[in-house]
């Protein structure tokens, strides 16, 4: 099932991704520097999440951290899809980075003490290829870019 999850996860951030920049430009009124700004909020969050996420194991344990993730992750995409300004962009996605951190750490760590050790390898194969669902996500957004071109603030 957390795999099932995190394909699903990974198409919906890589449609995100796709589109992040026109997002930037027509919607929040931002250039390459907001643009960047904004992927820089996002690696703060990363920072904090792993730095935190031993303690948050320790108090809440990984199911939890698991379940407020996928919370955390439907809310950034809303999140996103409402906002205006850019205060409110930057601030989700730090909170995304600070959720995605976390979730990398608790789903290697339960992937790698769950799997016997001789299969490991092939495990970790079909993780890296649910990180590949990025592209089929971002084909989806390009391919409907192209038929529906994104005007300003229609996004």
């Amino acid at each position: 099932m957390l795999a099932a999850a995190i394909c699903v996860m990974n198409i919906m951030m890589g449609s995100t991704l796709a589109i992040l920049v026109l997002y930037v430009r027509a919607r929040l009124g931002l250039g390459a520097a907001g643009y960047g700004a904004l992927l820089a909020c996002s690696t703060a969050g990363g920072v904090v999440g792993t730095v935190i996420v031993k303690r948050l194991l320790a108090r809440f344990g990984a199911s939890l951290l698991l379940r407020a993730g996928l919370i955390i992750e439907c809310a950034t995409h809303v999140s996103l899809a409402l906002a205006r300004r850019p205060w409110v962009a930057a601030l989700t996605l730090v909170i995304f980075g600070v959720h995605n951190g976390i979730w990398n750490v608790v789903t290697v760590t339960l992937r790698q003490t769950a799997v016997p050790e001789q299969l490991l390898g092939r495990v970790n194969i079909v993780a890296m290829l649910a990180w590949r669902l990025f592209t089929p996500g971002r084909l989806t957004t390009e391919t409907e870019e192209s038929v529906h071109p994104l005007k300003s603030g229609s996004i």
